[in-house]
């Protein structure tokens, strides 16, 4: 057997891509690294001559000089940020951002991210990279997305081409805050200041009105109300720089409602309760909060709708219950200058027939300090993702819902064979179609190597949320492996898994025999997946780069992730293994998925056990045994947990009139004793 499997154009093709593979690993040695002004220096040529230096400081952050004056700024997205890709392996990206806050130009510096290294061209990551001069870095994210400023994710590498995007708009940020001084190093936010320290020292300017002063500015106004009360109180501030706003909103707050600010806008914090709203409801309508005024240098502004982001709560736990809280983000274009001091202006109108002019109450505030807010580039790149991919969680999300409603309660459709078969076919097709070739949401041993990584490194549940899709499917595994084992993947979710089943099925329909491997063999062959699955995690411990291209065992990446545009070799490793698929159903699925063997450890653990079987089974019948899709059942009738994929061909068996021996057999006897019963009596 050995002898055919390496004469064979299966077992050329893989001896031929391991030789690669092996050579790859020792071959794969870094380049020496250029200077990091001389790269600056580069894209300055052909102009008056420039003077490059730096990178200094904390965060380090260098100048280029022409005529003695600073004419862009630049640095290391690894040295500022400390950027690592999908793998937890660095990636560095040189940024260069000019005087007038456009990226002048990005490079990739180095990067130690396999995902990128194996299967992406060199040409097309730095094309990705260079796509990003010109992008104006004092805009939203949202704008840039927008106006197609930045480019869109490198075709088979979205996660980590994801990563080296936030790399360079966050240090794009860095680079643009730089302009106003020094920038300082992150610092732990200090903790929130109680409520009554913030009104005492001015960081917050308070505007209470009365009924009764309301009713000494309105005369005429025939709703307000007699007595006492509190008609509007306003608590605001100007946000002139990252610590006030922790302060006031708390750090994580802040920072998530950062990708709506730009960078140069104005921040004032308006907070108010009482019976008379701030923002009324015709804004709605009008897109202008109406009833709220700013004015600065003789300038006054109306915000508008868009101005406003909606702001939960208060840092200080001791604040007022205010049922209005927003932040207003006012451009630049308004004509209003950061650092001069802002007078809010409420505007109260149409409080009765009487008052029909508006009446207005100030409340200064406090604008003198320079401001260095700078919005982050957007919010965590995880958040960003899992906000993008609202509508696939929501299909995945019936999927899986679907799935393990079939799996708990499996009766309903293992006894009807035409049933099962239409659904599993349908149920591999959008497994195949939708979840590998259009989500790309492919489960790899890469991941497992890269939690590892992460486990020895230093773990950081951020570098995992990266990819909702295969953050859900991990974590419904995680549950799946306790009450069916690894085949609530491998038999269902695997994109590559189902399409070998479906070859099977159309070779089967095609006429093409199907080979049973003698058992014999059979079970010397299954422990191959094993030592693959141990010589990637081995290769980990000590160089993740020579373990990432070790799991190119692995043929999903070629034949799901890039739909089979890659080199030669690895398209037609992969063509060999589905051609081998038409003969022995899952072939690489028995015998050299490192990932099967992954799950099936932990499927040790598996609480249930539901697959039912007769004490006939491997003795007076062979029928599941030889009809199993992974030969997972040996030929005394017992299943092993550790090869089954749980495809559940075996429970339609156990039901089926017409496939079962044990059952043909008792129908014959119940035949034979009704033809006894009503046969004529052969005394008479």
């Amino acid at each position: 057997m050995g002898h055919f499997f390496q004469k064979s154009l299966c077992g050329r093709t893989f001896f031929a891509f391991m030789r690669w593979a092996l050579l790859s690993c020792v071959l794969a040695f870094p380049a020496a690294a250029q200077p990091l002004s001389d790269v600056v220096a580069q894209h300055f040529e052909g102009e008056a001559p420039v003077t490059v230096v730096g990178p200094a400081g904390n965060p380090p952050i260098g100048v280029v000089m022409r005529d003695g004056k600073p004419v862009a700024r630049f640095g290391s997205s690894h040295a500022i940020l400390g950027t690592v890709g999908y793998s937890g392996r660095p990636v560095d990206v040189l940024v260069i951002v000019g005087n007038d806050g456009r990226v002048v130009a990005a490079n990739l510096l180095a990067q130690e991210e396999p995902i990128l290294t194996i299967g992406i061209s060199s040409e097309a990551l730095h094309a990705y990279v260079e796509g990003f001069a010109g992008a104006d870095m004092s805009q939203p994210v949202s704008v840039l997305k927008r106006e197609g400023s930045v480019p869109d994710g490198v075709s088979g590498a979205t996660v980590s081409s994801g990563v080296i995007r936030d790399a360079i708009l966050r240090t794009g940020r860095v680079l643009l805050e730089a302009r106003a001084g020094p920038v300082e190093a992150k610092r732990e936010p200090e903790p929130p200041r109680p409520w009554a320290g913030l009104i005492a020292d001015g960081a917050v300017s308070m505007l209470s009105v009365s009924f009764a002063d309301a009713r000494e500015a309105m005369p005429g106004a025939s709703t307000l109300p007699a007595g006492g009360g509190l008609f509007c109180e306003i608590a605001a501030a100007v946000l002139t720089d990252r610590a006030k706003a922790a302060q006031l909103l708390g750090a994580d707050r802040f920072s998530r409602l950062e990708p709506q600010i730009g960078a140069d806008d104005l921040l004032v914090l308006v907070a108010a309760r009482g019976i008379y709203s701030v923002k009324g409801t015709a804004w709605k309508k009008t897109g202008m909060l109406e009833r709220l005024e700013l004015a600065s240098g003789g300038r006054v502004v109306t915000p508008s709708a868009q101005n406003q982001i909606a702001v939960e709560r208060l840092a200080a736990d001791d604040a007022p219950e205010f049922r209005e809280i927003m932040l207003l983000a006012i451009p630049p274009s308004s004509g209003i200058v950061r650092g001069d001091s802002v007078t809010l202006t409420l505007v109260v109108d149409k409080t009765g027939d009487g008052a029909a002019a508006p009446v207005r109450f100030s409340l200064p505030l406090d604008g003198e300090a320079a401001p260095k807010v700078a919005a982050a580039a957007e919010e965590p790149l995880w958040q960003e993702n899992w906000h993008e991919a609202t509508p696939q969680l929501v299909i995945l999300a019936i999927m899986l819902t679907i799935l393990f409603g079939v799996l708990y309660v499996s009766g309903p459709v293992v006894r009807r064979p035409r049933l099962y078969f239409w659904f599993r076919m349908a149920f591999l097709s959008v497994t195949l179609v939708w979840l590998g070739w259009i989500a790309g949401a492919q489960l790899s041993v890469v991941q497992l190597v890269a939690f590892i990584n992460s486990l020895i490194g230093g773990f950081n549940w951020d570098v995992f949320l990266l990819a909702p899709l295969i953050f859900v499917l991990w974590a419904f595994i995680a549950l799946g492996i306790l009450f069916w084992g690894r085949g609530v993947y491998c038999g269902w979710l695997c994109p590559f898994g189902a399409l070998q089943e479906l070859i099977h099925k159309a070779g089967t329909r095609l006429g093409i025999k199907r080979i049973e491997v003698p058992w014999e063999i059979h079970e010397r062959l299954w422990p191959i997946k094993y030592v693959a699955l141990l010589a990637i995690i081995g290769l980990s411990l000590r160089d993740s780069g020579s373990a990432f291209r070790a799991a190119e065992i692995e043929p999903f990446k070629t034949a799901i992730t890039l739909h089979f545009l890659r080199d030669w070799p690895f398209v037609a490793y992969a063509g060999a293994l589905l051609a081998a698929s038409l003969f022995i159903e899952r072939a690489y699925c028995r015998y050299l998925c490192p990932l099967g063997a992954a799950l099936a450890i932990p499927s040790k653990f598996k609480i249930f056990d539901w697959l039912i079987r007769r004490p006939q089974c491997g003795r007076e019948c062979r029928v599941c045994a030889v009809t199993c899709t992974v030969q997972a059942i040996d030929p005394i009738g017992r299943i092993n947990p550790d090869e089954c994929i749980y495809c559940l061909k075996c429970q339609v068996n156990y039901h089926d009139v017409e496939t079962c021996v044990p059952l043909k057999m008792r129908a014959r006897r119940r035949a034979g004793a009704a033809t006894a019963e009503f046969a004529p009596d052969s005394g008479q």
